[in-house]
């Protein structure tokens, strides 16, 4: 496995769950290519469950995934996602053929519902995790049109929490000042003197606190990221 790969795993099992946002950037095609292989037709990202499941069973895969035990990743991706496809084309076969309650007891039933239950739970929890890791990849790729990216953002993130609060409160500050909030985007560059202007606080802050705080920024201004809010610990007003 390349160590970039290797190295995003490790941060993804560790927390850091931007990490798998960019696994699953840089594997897209390799997810597509494999499902295209197993179904042996064409499959389509707006419209074939099978490209779900995949997705799903390479997050699966990368929870699971042990670096130090020989295989890839991807030669691990690949059975999981194999298996997850196989599974469901089984269930799909005796859905067309078979009720799923049929010929079962009460108590099967009841079984039956609670495992049907457990797996549409399990299957919401991994959509949730997908789409959030979607929009993580969304959010690295707009920070790289201000010249940030996902490392710049961890190293540059305050380690104390009245710094990251005080920038928090800046970018608040800053959501709400037009001028600004265009000066911003238009020149992907922070307007120093502006927010100097309008916020008390030193140049050396702002210089310091630069990327974290555009990034805050974009979360606050930006609705499709909203849903990230809790990792920069933006409450809603």
């Amino acid at each position: 496995m390349q160590d970039a790969t290797r190295e995003l795993v490790e941060q993804y099992q560790a927390g850091n769950q931007s990490a798998l946002g960019e696994l699953v950037r840089q594997q897209r095609p390799f997810i597509y290519k494999t499902t295209k292989r197993i179904c042996k037709r064409n499959v389509y990202w707006d419209k074939d469950d099978e490209l779900s499941i995949a997705l799903i069973a390479f997050h699966e895969a990368v929870e699971k995934y042990e670096p130090g035990k020989g295989a890839n990743l991807l030669t691990f991706a690949h059975k999981i996602i194999q298996q997850r496809l196989i599974d469901y084309f089984r269930k799909e076969e005796r859905h067309h053929h078979l009720p799923i309650d049929a010929g079962k007891d009460e108590e099967e039933v009841e079984v039956s519902k609670i495992e049907r239950d457990k797996a549409v739970d399990d299957h919401l929890r991994r959509q949730e995790q997908l789409e959030m890791a979607a929009t993580l990849a969304e959010f690295e790729e707009r920070l790289i049109e201000f010249g940030i990216t996902m490392e710049d953002l961890v190293g540059a993130s305050p380690k104390h929490r009245d710094t990251r609060e005080n920038l928090l409160d800046i970018a608040m500050i800053i959501s709400h000042e037009d001028d600004i909030l265009s000066s911003l985007k238009a020149k992907k560059q922070l307007p120093v003197k502006e927010v100097m202007k309008r916020v008390k606080v030193s140049r050396k802050v702002l210089e310091k606190g630069r990327k974290y705080l555009i990034a805050m920024i974009i979360i606050i201004t930006e609705r499709q990221f909203a849903s990230i809010k809790d990792f920069g610990g933006i409450k809603d007003e």
